[in-house]
């Protein structure tokens, strides 16, 4: 929406109205100052700086196999490694190769074929096994549980980039809860918020 994208401008111009005054050597007017939270200093000279309460982000639903120092991520953030070994946990029984590969395309439609019979000649007979019924999951401690969208495990499970990718998250739910709170818009939704905060 235009609204929104005009917020988010107001506080670019906003942030560099503040850095030219700290430049100058000037004290921030207070108008700016409650702009960004602050208080105009008291009668004692001291400023202080308003706090808030931000909740924790809300959890997608958790399969009942995850514990609770488990992670979660989208599954279309997984690696193709993690992709191929949870989609064979999440299998009943050996997965044909076309079929893994339409499974996996389901999810992250740019995967690429040559990567997962790449995956299956690295990792045969030692996390997978496969054969003429086609692929089968040997060790699951080393696969993600697929649950309704996200992809959950413990952390030494997931890549640097699939830890990453859960930090990113919680980053965006605090900026965006801070530009809700901090402006006093608390019928902004969080999902606008978020979508405001990645332009």
């Amino acid at each position: 929406m235009k609204a929104y994208q005009s917020l988010v401008r107001l506080m670019e111009e906003a942030k560099e109205c503040r850095r030219l005054f700290e430049v100058a050597g000037c004290d921030l007017p207070d108008p700016l100052k409650r702009f960004f939270g602050e208080t105009p200093p008291d009668q004692s000279g001291r400023g202080r700086v308003l706090e808030t309460s931000i909740p924790p982000p809300c959890s997608p639903p958790k399969p009942q196999a995850a514990e609770d120092d488990w992670l979660w991520i989208p599954a279309s953030d997984l690696s193709v490694q993690l992709l191929v070994l949870a989609i064979l946990r999440a299998s009943e029984g050996p997965i044909p190769t076309r079929e893994l590969i339409d499974r996996a395309r389901k999810i992250v439609p740019s995967v690429n074929s040559g990567s997962i019979a790449n995956i299956g000649t690295r990792l045969d007979g030692h996390v997978l096994s496969r054969g003429d019924a086609g692929w089968v999951l040997t060790d699951k401690s080393v696969a993600p549980i697929l649950h309704q969208g996200y992809a959950w495990a413990q952390k030494s499970v997931f890549t640097k980039s699939e830890v990453a990718a859960h930090r990113r998250m919680a980053v965006k739910h605090l900026l965006a809860a801070s530009l809700s709170e901090s402006l006093g818009f608390k019928h902004l939704s969080p999902r606008i918020c978020l979508r405001l905060i990645s332009r």
